[in-house]
């Protein structure tokens, strides 16, 4: 049985993205658009790995959602990749 991994992400052409890769490498993939503020769904579901989008404007909801994720028995043995393109975010601010 192949693993699973959880890709939350609100940009569909890096969900089709993960999809495609990691579909093609042998993974379950499973691709939400938005964060749950309630990771019980997560735990039900039991993923391998979460890949989780980090936009700037929604740290505090990222940061919510990693803790509850850790704080949470079922799900605080899924490890979770944080992706972001937020270092470009940071050098456009940079350099206006």
């Amino acid at each position: 049985m192949s693993k699973l991994i959880l890709a939350i992400e609100d940009d569909q052409d890096i969900a089709e993205l993960y999809e495609i890769i990691l579909t093609e490498a042998g993974y379950q993939v499973q691709v939400m658009e938005f964060k749950p503020k309630d990771v019980q769904y997560i735990g039900q579901l039991q993923p391998d790995l979460v890949l989780s989008d980090w936009g700037i404007e929604q740290s505090t909801l990222n940061w919510n959602f990693i803790n509850a994720m850790h704080h949470t028995p079922n799900t605080t043995h899924i490890p979770i990749v944080v992706c972001t393109a937020l270092s470009l975010k940071i050098d456009k601010l940079g350099s206006a």
